[in-house]
């Protein structure tokens, strides 16, 4: 009689399977796929519908992403995996071929529409549900598809507790014993903690309470802002119409009376339509040669981000700003300026010198825009509350005109989209340590605020509704600093910040114990998880913690703007991110790549 032996499988955990968690996930099975004799049993814990995360499935439809259909999907193509040699592609729909494969339909407002709408298009902005709907087949997808030497275990439940596994000859005593909130065990050698941004459950709750005769104060002018207003209103019976010029809301007679209120009272920025023929911008004097180059000569070779920084960003704005007013609309004239200005740029040596003296002979005849009217705008002093609506009217207004003229007509529009088309260069400059400390604390304090009212504002249509709110005498906007009557109800409609200072309980505060995580700075607003390039976690002596991998918003301090579901087609943070876990999950002596190039 001959025994077969088989290997101890791996033992891997993920911790919640919202977008972040379902790359990993793929990632994993993907590697394992392509080494069968590699065993693994993965445990995955995730209380909602697996791949959705903050896109429930069940939102209404007034419920609206703030990414177009085209930019989505979570099968990594080899384009979007380029920076992480030996990774295998995965064939699968993007977001919209799967929309269009579904035949769903939707009408202009971007609303389900089965009989009258027609089928979803690139820049059609959808509701999130759809996206749940999608990230959720996705999963479903590849359980199917998990190779012979993998099982999966999926627990529909939080994990309320972490703690040490006990020693076995293949952990050594590093492994983790977690225990789920409807008694589940599992110990595991390896664990990828992926648990997103809290969902608003509080939120909602809260909204469900209130009634046509309350009043509501709204905190906050962002994209939650904006889902709050939403289900205040259209998901009280209200509807905007557009059948004339501009958009009119209709009552319904059982919406609150809302006030709406923000910390520094300056308007997110409505995303601008654009066109295929459109080109990301691509680095005029910001490229991987000249950082690299620039941190060689630093001290520690860490930037101080206003300094070092900012003004070559500011010389990226003005390339982009001209190259609009030099092409007129053409996206091919466009390009070309802009390639043109690259080439004077790129020259480690004088190219800084002589792109400024470019700019200035050809500003001089095509016109300039005030870059500080993107960056530093600010609410003019002793404006007071009662024209303080009048003045966000106004920007607001003027922001909808520049975003309907789009990034090939509106120069302002483009030079505030260097800041999203050029985003993983900021990552690459920022991220796990690239800053000095004091630099780290001005550009998560300041600049990160900014860069979001610039260019992670909601669709255009969403400030169209504000207005026609307004208008309607159902919102009232207020300034920063004044007074809310004190029965009005409390709305925080913002993305709260989950550090670890002052955390007592949870899955972060038992890691915390165990010293295998710490802060990025121990201070409030700036205590994020600390991590690596590889996103392995680091104890409170910078020191990797053993098999423990954190992605996604929790790392925000260690890695720059982890809010986003990921895209194919080029090289991707996400899908990058992803596939580096995988591969030092599954082969933790290898030496993986770290995605820092300069």
């Amino acid at each position: 009689m001959v025994t077969q032996y088989f290997p101890e499988p791996k033992k891997i955990a993920i911790i919640g399977l919202g977008p972040r968690g379902l790359s990993v996930f793929e990632r994993l099975l993907r590697e394992l796929e392509a080494t069968p004799d590699i065993f693994a049993e993965i445990s995955i814990f995730e209380p909602r519908v697996p791949g959705t995360g903050a896109h429930s499935v069940n939102q209404p439809d007034h419920m609206m992403l703030n990414t177009v259909a085209g930019q989505m999907g979570v099968y990594p193509d080899a384009a979007a995996l380029r920076n992480v040699p030996g990774s295998l592609p995965r064939n699968g729909p993007d977001f919209l071929t799967w929309c269009q494969r579904k035949g769903i339909r939707v009408n202009e407002q971007g609303h389900i529409d089965a009989e009258n709408g027609r089928e979803v298009q690139y820049f059609d902005f959808l509701p999130r549900r759809l996206a749940g709907e999608y990230l959720n087949d996705t999963f479903e997808a590849l359980q199917v598809s998990t190779p012979s030497n993998v099982s999966v275990s999926l627990y529909p439940e939080r994990v309320e507790r972490i703690g040490q596994a006990p020693w076995t000859p293949t952990s050594q005593g590093e492994g983790y014993r977690l225990l789920g909130d409807k008694g589940t065990l599992v110990d595991v050698s390896d664990l990828i903690v992926t648990t997103g941004h809290d969902a608003s459950d509080d939120l909602h709750r809260q909204m469900n309470a209130i009634v046509a005769t309350d009043q509501v104060a709204v905190q906050g002018l962002g994209l939650t802002a904006m889902d709050v207003l939403a289900e205040l209103t259209q998901g009280r019976g209200g509807h905007h119409d557009r059948s004339g010029h501009g958009c009119r809301y209709q009552a319904s007679g059982e919406e609150p009376q809302i006030l709406v209120q923000s910390r520094q009272g300056l308007p997110f920025r409505a995303r601008p339509e654009t066109s295929l023929q459109r080109q990301r911008h691509r680095a005029i004097v910001l490229t991987s040669e000249r950082v690299k180059t620039l941190r060689n000569a630093l001290p520690k070779g860490q930037f101080d981000f206003e300094r070092d920084i900012l003004p070559l960003m500011r010389l990226e704005m003005r390339s982009a700003a001209l190259a609009v007013h030099m092409s007129a609309g053409d996206g091919e004239m466009a390009a070309e300026a802009l390639l043109k200005m690259a080439k004077i740029g790129q020259n480690l040596r004088t190219g800084i010198v002589d792109l400024c003296r470019y700019l200035e002979e050809q500003e001089s005849i095509f016109g300039t825009i005030d870059l500080d009217q993107l960056l530093n705008l600010q609410i003019p002093e002793n404006l007071t509350d009662a024209l303080y609506q009048d003045w966000l009217i106004k920007q607001v207004q003027s922001d909808l005109e520049a975003a309907k003229q789009g990034l090939l007509r509106s120069p302002l529009k483009a030079a505030a989209e260097v800041w999203r088309d050029l985003r993983d260069t900021l990552r690459n400059i920022v991220d796990f340590g690239g800053l000095t400390m004091s630099s780290h604390r001005v550009f998560y304090r300041d600049w990160v605020g900014k860069i979001n009212r610039m260019v992670a504002g909601p669709q255009k249509e969403r400030c169209e509704e504000l207005l026609a709110l307004v208008e309607a005498n159902i919102v009232t906007l207020k300034a920063p600093n004044a007074r809310v009557q004190s029965e009005a109800k409390i709305l925080r409609a913002r993305v709260p910040h989950r550090g670890l200072c002052g955390l007592t309980e949870g899955i972060f505060a038992d890691l915390k114990q165990m010293n295998r995580i710490c802060a990025v700075v121990a201070a409030p607003g700036f205590d994020g998880i600390k991590v690596d390039a590889n996103h392995r976690a680091l104890d409170a002596y910078d020191q990797p913690s053993p098999s423990l991998w954190v992605l996604g918003p929790p790392t925000e301090g260690s890695s720059y703007y982890n809010h986003y579901i990921a895209a194919p087609g080029a090289p991707n943070r996400a899908f990058a991110d992803a596939a580096r876990v995988a591969k030092a999950c599954l082969a933790p002596e290898q030496n993986i790549p770290s995605r820092r190039t300069a």
